[in-house]
């Protein structure tokens, strides 16, 4: 599990580290190769995929909520 405030993205449902789950292609500079970069994220557990979408969002609060008081720390 990541500490709280931590700036690395995490599941709100199960706290997991967020991990790329498809990627894109973006042009580094003319001529030259395209650089990937992740364009979708998903947790481990698919918490996303797997909860209602009022839980999702309770999750999501609750994750901003804890984030702003530990900043405030």
């Amino acid at each position: 599990m990541v500490e709280p405030g931590s700036t690395v993205d995490v599941c709100p449902v199960c706290r997991e580290p967020q991990q790329p789950t498809s990627y894109g292609q973006v042009e580094s500079a003319p001529g030259g190769r395209g650089e990937p970069v992740p364009l979708t994220w998903s947790c481990p557990h698919d918490c996303q995929q797997t909860v209602c979408a009022e839980e999702w969002d309770r999750a999501v609060l609750a994750l901003a909520r804890e984030r702003r008081a530990a900043r405030r720390r």
